[in-house]
């Protein structure tokens, strides 16, 4: 599981797209070994009222992925927060 930060503009969405297969690259490839699914958009399947985590959760299971795996990848990479200052990113996963 992994999260892409960047400011507008900066291809985000772009390469969400590419890693799903949605669109290809105009040179190069993409190899992918094991799952990939992506939420595109924040804006389609976020509830503001609800915390990131919370947001994570409902989506997960929207995708298919069980609770206990979810349990797992959101506590590998909420890890992160803690090493990495992130401008309080961590902040926006717990609060909505």
């Amino acid at each position: 599981m992994f999260g892409l930060v960047g400011p507008d503009g900066a291809g985000k969405t772009t390469l969400l797209r590419m890693l799903n297969g949605l669109i290809k690259p105009d040179t190069g490839r993409i190899e992918i070994r094991g799952c990939v699914q992506a939420l595109i958009a924040l804006g389609a399947g976020f509830n503001p009222v609800l915390t990131g985590r919370e947001n994570i959760y409902v989506n997960a299971s929207v995708l298919g992925l069980p609770k206990a795996e979810t349990d797992r990848l959101f506590f590998r990479c909420s890890a992160i927060f803690f090493l990495i200052p992130l401008r309080g990113i961590f902040s926006l996963i717990l609060f909505p």
